[in-house]
């Protein structure tokens, strides 16, 4: 009936558009698409920086908003022409969320398909190591705040203590591999809050190594270790203060 929304209807699905290829949209003032499901449409050598998107239904892989020409493995430079195009546009029609979810997937496209051979190999073999792959596992490419809270919590309540204790850095060696009953004991727990402050310490570079013997690895060991927490650690608050402006940035 007039005035109501289809879409309502259970049954009722979006016609589908399975080509928008090659199309000269730029030579349009401004083109319009709306209530069309774009789930099978390619977009490949279309000029699609002056289309406005409204109500569409775009496909989705792992979650995330994806074009089908990436699916259908078209060629990453125009796979990143087109990202770009998206997201120019919807960040200039103020809607952030699909702006944020192009700009992830021409992230994507950089990492997969970088200039860089040794890293662009790295991301095919290893895609966590490389820093691009860094970059997406500690915050989403700077898009996620949680991520980096999430990182720094574990880093520093788990995995750096851990290493402070099996070098001696804080009380006795601990051999984790050969007996777990220390950890009912309640020096154990003591020891592992001093690893933890000594964590925290090494984020604000004071009083690192005041209680090691210089001339023992321990206190080598332990200098490294500090280095790299302090690394660490500055690089995911970055990423945070990075994520937080970007998302009031975008209110």
């Amino acid at each position: 009936s007039r005035g109501k929304d289809l879409r309502e209807e259970s049954n009722f699905r979006l016609p589908v558009a399975t080509s928008l290829r090659e199309i000269a949209f730029g030579d349009m003032e401004r083109v319009d698409i709306r209530r069309l499901s774009l789930e099978l449409t390619r977009f490949e050598l279309s000029e699609i920086s002056v289309v406005r998107f409204n109500d569409v239904d775009w496909p989705h892989r792992s979650g995330k908003v994806i074009l089908y020409d990436e699916l259908c493995n078209v060629d990453p430079g125009e796979l990143k022409r087109l990202y770009e195009a998206l997201l120019k546009a919807h960040d200039e029609a103020r809607d952030y969320s699909l702006a944020d979810e192009w700009y992830f997937r021409l992230q994507e496209i950089n990492r997969r398909f970088g200039k860089n051979n040794i890293g662009r190999y790295t991301a095919r073999r290893f895609p966590s190591l490389s820093l691009a792959g860094l970059y997406k596992l500690s915050s989403d490419y700077g898009e996620s705040w949680l991520k980096p809270i999430r990182w720094l919590a574990v880093l520093n309540s788990l995995l750096f203590p851990i290493f402070y204790l099996l070098i001696g850095s804080i009380g006795a060696n601990y051999d984790i591999a050969l007996d777990l009953r220390f950890l009912i004991d309640g020096e154990f727990w003591g020891d592992w809050i001093d690893a933890v402050l000594l964590g925290f310490k090494s984020t604000t570079l004071r009083g690192l190594t005041d209680d090691l013997d210089p001339r023992t690895v321990a206190y080598r060991i332990t200098v490294s270790i500090n280095f790299l927490n302090f690394v660490v650690n500055a690089a995911l608050i970055s990423l945070f203060v990075i994520s937080i402006k970007r998302k009031f940035r975008r209110r």
